[in-house]
């Protein structure tokens, strides 16, 4: 079992003063108001230790100390860590997080039950393992990437159970690079990423268990998948798709560079998935394992 570290309070019965200690050794005055910190700086709202840091762009910590119901928005010209701590931060009937500036999202839980859990303006990392973002919306993704945007996900689960999980905007850039990211749609219908603008996928598992996995919604949009200098089909790369068609392109570009698709249909329905890396030719095969699932494996050689 893992070990796992947690703030812990100390009370001095003699002077009726509580301390801190957190899980980085920090020691301060405890409040017990008090649900984020920015070093020994207790806030009573995330909100308020988000409104708290200049909008200079020098990067500050913030570190959630329990769970919350709130909504917050980060400015632009902001440059935060937000270090959810294991903690949970959820909201009902608003975007839970709005980050319009240079945001790192890293260990905990962001939900929403109606609208998007994150919605991205500016420019975002989201990594750590322990990094869940959800939301059980029935119109909203749990993450919409804005024009003009940037999104890199290193690391966590990006899951919804009624929408697209993840969709990128016209102009907009999402980047998915990690050994460790499971991007999971549980809709009736929807696709696990729906991109109007730009997505690079190099390492991750997409996965919808009845729409497609990817889906382009235009002519002037790029998916690539793979490492396009990584000449292999058992790359960690992996687009995953129980019930439809693995890809649904109404425009735009499919990069395959490597990876594995598996799909209970045809991989592709009006995809046309092609490798435009020059002096590259790309194998293709296609073929149903014992469950029923076509596979798909693109390899490029040169």
């Amino acid at each position: 079992m893992e070990n796992t570290k947690i703030p812990l309070i100390v009370k001095n019965t003699y002077s009726n003063t509580s301390y801190l200690i957190d899980t980085d050794g920090t020691v301060m005055l405890y409040d017990e108001k008090a649900v984020a910190r920015i070093k020994e700086t207790l806030y009573e709202t995330l909100q308020a230790a988000i409104d708290a840091v200049p909008t200079d762009n020098k990067e500050r910590e913030i570190i959630l100390l329990e769970d919350v119901s709130e909504n917050v928005n980060i400015p632009k010209n902001n440059n935060i860590i937000l270090n959810l701590n294991n903690n949970t931060i959820s909201s009902q009937s608003q975007v839970t997080i709005k980050a319009y500036g240079t945001l790192v999202l890293m260990n905990g839980t962001v939900k929403s039950t109606e609208k998007n859990a994150f919605y991205n303006y500016g420019n975002t990392i989201i990594k750590g393992n322990n990094t869940i973002l959800s939301s059980e919306s029935s119109s909203k993704a749990t993450i919409s990437n804005a024009s003009g945007a940037k999104l890199i996900i290193n690391d966590g689960l990006i899951e919804s159970k009624n929408c697209t999980t993840i969709f990128n905007h016209k102009n907009g850039e999402v980047i998915i690079d990690g050994f460790n990211v499971r991007i999971n749609n549980k809709s009736a219908s929807n696709e696990a990423i729906g991109n109007d603008g730009s997505v690079i996928i190099k390492k991750g598992l997409i996965y919808s268990e009845n729409g497609y996995a990817l889906r382009n919604s235009s002519a002037s949009i790029t998916f690539k998948i793979g490492n396009e200098d990584l000449v292999s089909n058992s790359s960690p790369c992996f687009i995953v798709d129980s019930k439809d068609y693995a890809f649904y392109k109404q425009g735009g570009t499919i990069e395959f560079y490597s990876g594995i698709i598996k799909s209970k249909f045809d991989v592709d329905q009006n995809s046309n998935i092609t490798s435009l890396k020059s002096g590259y030719t790309m194998t293709r095969v296609d073929k149903r394992d014992t469950s029923g699932y076509y596979e798909s494996y693109l390899q490029a050689t040169n």
